[in-house]
């Protein structure tokens, strides 16, 4: 006769893996989890920011275009829509008075939308678009100097050296200048020597003027002998019978101008 013994089977053991494994699993997504979330977060905080920023230069370039326009007396609406990179703007433009007008652009990047305002008043006087503007005299550049932008000159434009305008350069008729005083007898018939480059002399002329205005040029009748440098021309108040020390005006005799025989050479004068 056979004996039969039942044994118990403890699983408790493969059950406790078990549990570990799934707790460690949801412990590592939770700490997964922990940094991802910030990462995501700043990542779409930045990319909000960056079409905020898309939306307002977007807005920005409707109002220089509508403000463009008016300005040009160019052809524009009420409404204007300007797209750019798949993104558009709409620019309003409004009269406020007779006077004013009021430029509003939205920019929209991917709902991210920014508004700005520009008012446009008219008042007396003229447009200025020039890096400089320039009265009787004309201009003289040399040494390579340069201005950056447009040139507008009442006169001649000279330039030595190098020298450059990177606008545009206007040279337009000056306005017609009227002699105060003037000595032109012919070949003098002594000559006054001055600027050597050696035992240098400054030679003066005394006049009265006939009318309170602003000296913009004087002429001299001269030849020059062997090769002087520049000459620095001064016109000063009179201080009992001898110039005074601060000038009224001054201009550069440029030694190029003058040659070896007689003749006239303009100066431009400035204050």
């Amino acid at each position: 006769m056979k004996r039969i013994t039942k044994r118990k089977i403890n699983n408790q053991s493969g059950a406790a893996m078990l549990i570990s494994v799934v707790f460690f699993l949801f412990l590592s997504l939770g700490i997964i989890s922990g940094l991802v979330a910030p990462s995501v977060r700043e990542f779409r905080n930045a990319n909000v920011n960056l079409n905020s920023k898309k939306a307002y230069f977007l807005a920005e370039s409707g109002s220089e275009d509508a403000m463009y326009r008016i300005l040009n007396n160019m052809a524009i609406g009420a409404s204007e829509t300007l797209v750019l990179d798949s993104n558009e703007t709409t620019t309003n433009v409004m009269d406020v008075d007779g006077s004013t007008k009021q430029i509003t652009s939205l920019g929209d990047v991917s709902n991210s939308e920014r508004k700005t305002n520009i008012n446009l008043s008219t008042s007396d006087g003229v447009s200025f678009n020039y890096g400089m503007q320039i009265g009787n005299g004309g201009l003289t550049m040399s040494n390579s100097a340069t201005i950056n932008g447009n040139v507008y000159v009442n006169g001649d434009i000279t330039g030595y050296n190098s020298a450059k305008i990177t606008g545009t350069a206007i040279a337009a008729d000056r306005t017609a200048e009227v002699v105060d005083q003037i000595n032109d007898t012919g070949t003098p018939t002594d000559a006054i020597q001055f600027g050597n480059t050696t035992n240098t002399a400054d030679v003066a002329q005394s006049f009265i003027v006939a009318t309170s205005d602003i000296a913009t040029q004087v002429s001299v009748y001269i030849k020059k002998v062997g090769a002087p440098n520049n000459a620095t021309i001064r016109i000063t108040s009179d201080s009992n019978g001898k110039p005074a020390t601060t000038s009224l005006a001054t201009g550069t005799l440029s030694a190029s101008n003058v040659t070896t025989s007689y003749g006239w050479v303009n100066i431009v004068l400035s204050p």
